[in-house]
């Protein structure tokens, strides 16, 4: 008997080594709360115009903050499943996978005479359940560079229980590759956080509430701090008092990860809640200057034809 016991005992502690050693399952199991898009948001969004917002920036690059400028421009888009890219709603309005989205062209330019850099980010965030998650979510992420020391494409696609990364480089040790993450049910992208700070994305918080997530850090991060694509922990909060960016009320949207770093948002008080400052823990900063509407062709429309 003694023989017998020995093992099973090594077995099962083993096993529970084994369990203890793995990610914290409870938070994979908490899906994330969505936002509310009702009529106020029908109001903004659906008026057939884009929002082209304009920012002066500092943002870190090759280690040094640079002073840049940098333009928002904010849409709502029917966006096909299949395909993962806007499509024209008169044509495909019909289609079986069209799915409305809120997306985010955020076009960057930086110049430290004589080296200039030009980046951009498109992000879009479902309005409706896809794959199974809460509307809100990210769906779709798209960051290219392009410098002096070389350019690089890094796309997402984020799906029912993966994420899709791929990555085509001219920078050392950021060669091509393709690979997919897991997607846990409480997992942001750090290219989505614009939208959560704005109520378009989840999680959705009342003023005072904080919620801890998994982030995925947000793709201009990955290639400036040659960090890891792995989710981190962090917790997201909404401020429960208002400040004064300028003349105008604001609330705080923060964002805390484990390691310390930061990012806040001061986001006006009403609709359609644009960030009017963005600053996070390592100096960069970026500022409204200038805000518009105005009609662009949308994306996936033919030529010569306004946005839908």
């Amino acid at each position: 008997m003694r023989f017998f016991w020995f093992p099973a005992l090594t077995i099962l502690a083993l096993f529970l080594i084994g369990c203890a050693g793995e990610p914290q399952a409870a938070s994979d199991r908490q899906a994330l709360r969505p936002p509310v898009y009702g009529a106020d948001f029908r109001d903004v969004w659906n008026d057939s115009s884009s929002e082209v917002c304009a920012y002066n920036t500092e943002r870190r690059r090759q280690g040094k903050l640079q002073k840049g400028s940098a333009t928002a421009i904010t849409r709502r888009l029917l966006y096909s499943e299949d395909e993962r890219v806007p499509i024209d709603p008169k044509v495909h309005e019909q289609a079986r996978d069209a799915f409305p989205a809120i997306e985010m062209d955020w076009i960057e330019r930086t110049a430290s005479p004589p080296e200039t850099a030009e980046e951009m980010t498109t992000s879009a965030v479902t309005l409706t359940s896809v794959d199974g998650r809460v509307p809100g979510v990210e769906t779709k992420t798209d960051f290219s560079l392009q410098g002096w020391d070389g350019q690089l494409f890094h796309q997402l696609l984020f799906d029912a229980s993966g994420v899709r990364s791929h990555q085509y480089s001219y920078f050392a040790n950021e060669g091509d590759e393709q690979i997919t993450l897991a997607y846990p049910r409480d997992g942001v992208s750090g290219d989505a956080l614009w939208f959560w700070a704005r109520h378009m994305a989840a999680p959705q918080l009342n003023r005072g509430e904080k919620r801890a997530v998994s982030v995925l850090p947000a793709l201009r991060d990955v290639r400036e701090e040659h960090r890891q694509l792995n989710w981190r922990h962090a917790v997201l909060s909404r401020s429960a008092e208002q400040q004064t960016v300028g003349a105008q009320p604001a609330e705080l949207c923060t964002v805390v990860f484990d390691d310390g770093e930061t990012e806040t948002f001061y986001v006006e008080t009403v609709r359609p809640f644009r960030v009017l400052r963005w600053t996070d823990s390592t100096g960069e900063s970026a500022d409204l200057v200038s805000t518009n509407r105005m009609m662009l062709r949308a994306p996936g429309a033919p030529a010569g034809t306004a946005k839908q």
